[in-house]
């Protein structure tokens, strides 16, 4: 198998990147921010207060907080200082960026492992992904609101609208994959 051009991954990861960040975005926007409470009360009062420069505290650097992990609420502080602002929308548009390079990074992560032939150009792999992304909007918005009184008979509903909208996915950006998987041939390195 003919291993794809470095260019042409990063291609499709920069591209991967900003579908992934526009559609995120497109969350935050169309949809009202559900109230904080809970631990997102905790995380975002860490991160308030390593932006302050008060430590890892939740009562203005008088005691350290030991209850949470320290990697979240560091890296939201920092995006809240560099931003200079510590809102909610700040922290939903750092998860956006942050998702929408998580995808970039494990597609790229992917492709150098275990390649995967882009059977079309550059610009034919990015019309995929991006009508992928479209599929799988679509659905997250349609399955966003429960389909049942019950919350296990919702998900029950919402199975195999999910393992469909997995594999029309998976045929429009890997159908070699998704034609392996369906043979049973995904480890032996055998062609359908």
């Amino acid at each position: 198998m003919n291993r794809p051009p470095s260019r042409r991954i990063a291609t499709v990861c920069a591209v991967l990147v900003l579908l992934s960040l526009a559609a995120c975005l497109f969350f935050v926007s169309a949809y009202p921010f559900p109230e904080v409470k809970n631990d997102a009360v905790g995380y975002l009062t860490l991160a308030r207060s390593v932006t302050a420069g008060t430590g890892f505290s939740q009562d203005g650097g008088m005691t350290p907080a030991v209850y949470r992990p320290p990697l979240f609420s560091f890296l939201l502080g920092e995006w809240f200082f560099f931003t200079g602002t510590s809102s909610v929308l700040s922290a939903a548009v750092n998860a956006c960026l942050a998702q929408a390079l998580i995808a970039a990074g494990a597609m790229g992560s992917a492709q150098s492992r275990f390649p995967l032939p882009v059977p079309w150009g550059w610009l034919g792999a990015a019309a995929g992904i991006a009508l992928a992304a479209g599929i799988a909007m679509a659905a997250g918005i349609a399955m966003a609101p429960a389909w049942s009184e019950g919350p296990l008979r919702s998900l029950l509903l919402k199975l195999p609208v999910g393992v469909a909208v997995a594999v029309l996915v998976g045929w429009i950006v890997g159908p070699d994959w998704v034609r392996r998987i369906l043979s049973g041939n995904v480890f032996r390195g055998e062609n359908p």
